[in-house]
């Protein structure tokens, strides 16, 4: 057992070095073990499963959860033994683990059979599986931050209208986005409608921040587009092309079902969203960005109950 578990902790961690992505370490660890799993985040909301898995194994709806026995790993997180079963008769055990990044429960991985039970080695592949996954997880978030960064500091530049115009241009194009077109400034404010300590404060701040702008780029990657974002102490400010939001009614539609679809699971912080007028070309920007903040303090002034507003 001890030498199937090293070989099998040798082929995840291939997995992870050859760049197999989150699926394939799923996919390798359900081959060698002859079952199903699935990577779920902290809402448990599914992110990645094998190929193995099974429909009726999300369908959890209708199933009663029994938990059947808890093994320790760390003080803080436990790997969960769990007997699912519904009311047609239909039952399977699942063995969660927690993934854990940062020092947070990012989600939580599954291996699920039907009915042989779990062995020694399960518990030992999960526990491995789930340290892989947060190594593969932490690889594309900051891969992710890396590029959002340098896209955000020449926002900035732009903004601050101190930039030599062919080149952040240039650089930008080469980042997929082309910063001469007509464009709208959006800026997402988020106010706080709790009490908070100031680390408490900042902490949920740069989670949901880095989530919404997560969001974000992929809404705009699946539609077939591109934005810039960057970021402020509560702020998300994003530069949004007009041909996206031609397939809308108005700004005002547009940023309302952004919102609907980027920060529909942040609920600790209450959401205004300023909308400038139309930037024909870059060097518009700056004063788009003036028009968007004006915006966002005109509602809060008039106590508007409107989330969104076009200035």
């Amino acid at each position: 057992m001890f030498k199937k578990a090293l070989m099998i902790n040798e082929k995840l961690t291939n997995s992870l070095l050859n760049g197999c992505g989150l699926k394939g370490i799923l996919n390798t660890l359900a081959v060698e073990m002859n079952c199903a799993l699935l990577l779920e985040n902290s809402h448990r909301q599914l992110i990645e499963a094998s190929d193995s898995l099974r429909k009726i194994y999300l369908n959890s709806a209708d199933y009663v959860w029994e938990k059947v026995e808890t093994v320790d790993i760390k003080e803080k997180c436990n790997t969960n033994r769990v007997k699912v079963s519904s009311a047609k008769g239909y039952t399977f055990e699942k063995l969660i683990s927690p993934v854990f990044v940062r020092n947070n429960i990012f989600g939580y991985v599954s291996l699920i059979r039907e009915s042989e039970g779990f062995s020694e080695l399960d518990y030992i592949v999960i526990e491995k599986a789930a340290s892989i996954c947060a190594m593969q997880i932490i690889n594309e978030t900051s891969a992710f931050e890396n590029e959002q960064r340098i896209k955000g500091e020449l926002l900035n530049a732009v903004f601050r209208g101190e930039f030599s115009e062919e080149e952040l241009t240039y650089r930008l194009k080469l980042m997929g986005y082309n910063l001469n077109q007509p464009q709208y400034v959006f800026l997402f404010h988020l106010d706080s409608g709790q009490e908070f300590n100031r680390k408490e404060l900042e902490d949920s701040l740069n989670h949901d921040k880095t989530a919404a702008a997560e969001n974000l780029n992929k809404l705009f990657k699946q539609q077939g587009f591109a934005c810039i974002m960057t970021t402020k102490v509560n702020q998300l400010i994003a530069v949004i092309p007009e041909d996206f939001i031609r397939q809308f009614s108005s700004e005002v539609s547009c940023g309302q079902w952004l919102i609907d679809q980027i920060f529909s699971e942040i609920k600790t912080f209450e959401m205004k969203l300023g909308i400038s007028s139309l930037c024909q070309q870059a060097s518009d920007l700056k004063k788009g960005l003036k028009e968007a903040e004006k915006t966002i303090k005109i509602m809060k002034f008039s106590k508007s109950n409107a989330k969104v507003k076009a200035f």
